[in-house]
This record gives structure tokens, C-alpha cells and sequence, in this order.
């Protein structure tokens, strides 16, 4: 053998089946793997979507109850009317896209989502016992702007959370058995 002549390369072995067989072997193992991978994070990306809607929810009703706060303190320590608040508070909040849920299930398409506690209504922000655990306004069940409180008018999410915004200014998630804690009566205005 010459030391400048390359060496001789044998040929692999041939396994006697044509290389579009392997082809069709290897979408077969990695399709189901794809299918899999999906499979695991759809759900995720789902739970990662309600937790932003949830959160953007939360953050709309802290927006409105401190726009509320602000309102108070133009016109002697009271809320604004019930029935009229999304108008009464326009001027103190930025973006009026805030008074409507992103969360709301279909049949709340096009309408608000969020309701204020008629017990609210003109009543002096210093008259009220537990503000923290009086709810202002909140997620509801019915498609009003206003409604008389309760637990049963609060609209739970997939998760089983509501969000309240509390007469402090303060908004939460509220699972079904801690609406229980809340109060919902804020007293007659003095």
C-alpha cells in the first residue's frame, strides 16, 4: 500500500429497505410525539390565558373602585349612585374599555360584566364598618349595572373565583366559600 493514496472505503451494508420507508418510520414516531407535546401544553396555554383575563378583570375593577374613591372625595365622602355610576366615574378614569369584563362568559358579549352593590349608592365612604370586606363592585350574574348584593350574584369563573372590589379601593378573587365573609349591607347614608 502507497502512504499517499487514501484508503479504501467499503460501502455500509444496505438493511434491504428503500430510504423512503425510513422516512415514513420516523413521521411515524415523531407525528405522536408532536401530538403528545401539544397535547401536555393546550392546557397550559389555556390556564395561562383565564389567569391573564382574570387578572386584567381584577385590574379593571381596581381601576373603577379607586376612580370611585377619587369620586368620593369630590362630593363629600359618597359613592356615586348605583344606577349611574359608569357615568359618574367617566371622568375619573382613563379608559372607559375598564368597565367591561374580559372575562365575561358569552351571553355577557357586548355589555359590562361588572356590577356596583346598591347598597353603595350615596352612602358616606365614612360610614362603613369593614370597608376591606364590603364589596363595591364586582363580577355578576345578571347584566345590570347595578344589583343588590349577595352571594349568589357573584359570577365565578372556570376556576370557581369571583372578583370583588372592596369599598377600601382594594380588589381580590373570592372563591364561593369565602363570599360568605363578605358584607354586603353598607349601612344608610348619614
Amino acid at each position: 500500500m502507497n502512504m499517499n493514496e487514501p484508503p479504501v472505503m467499503t460501502p455500509p451494508k444496505k438493511s434491504g429497505m428503500p430510504g423512503w420507508a425510513w422516512g415514513l418510520i420516523g413521521c411515524a414516531v415523531i407525528i405522536p410525539c408532536i401530538a403528545i407535546f401539544a397535547a401536555v401544553l393546550f392546557p397550559v396555554f389555556s390556564q395561562a390565558r383565564l389567569a391573564a383575563k382574570r387578572t386584567l378583570s381584577m385590574t379593571n375593577l381596581k381601576q373603577i373602585g379607586m376612580s370611585a374613591m377619587m369620586y368620593s372625595v369630590d362630593y363629600d365622602d359618597r359613592f356615586p349612585i348605583a344606577n349611574g355610576w359608569e357615568t359618574s366615574l367617566t371622568p375619573y378614569i382613563r379608559d372607559t374599555k375598564s368597565y367591561t369584563d374580559p372575562n365575561a362568559p358569552a351571553e355577557f358579549r357586548n355589555k359590562r360584566g361588572y356590577a356596583m352593590n346598591q347598597a353603595a349608592g350615596s352612602v358616606k365612604t365614612t360610614s362603613i364598618p369593614s370597608p376591606n370586606m364590603s364589596p363595591l363592585f364586582f363580577t355578576a350574574t345578571v347584566d345590570e349595572v347595578s344589583a343588590v348584593g349577595g352571594a349568589g350574584i357573584l359570577r365565578y369563573d372556570d376556576a370557581k373565583r369571583a372578583i370583588v372590589c372592596a369599598a377600601d379601593g382594594s380588589a381580590r378573587q373570592i372563591r364561593p366559600e369565602g363570599a360568605s365573609g363578605l358584607i354586603w349591607d353598607l349601612g344608610k347614608a348619614k
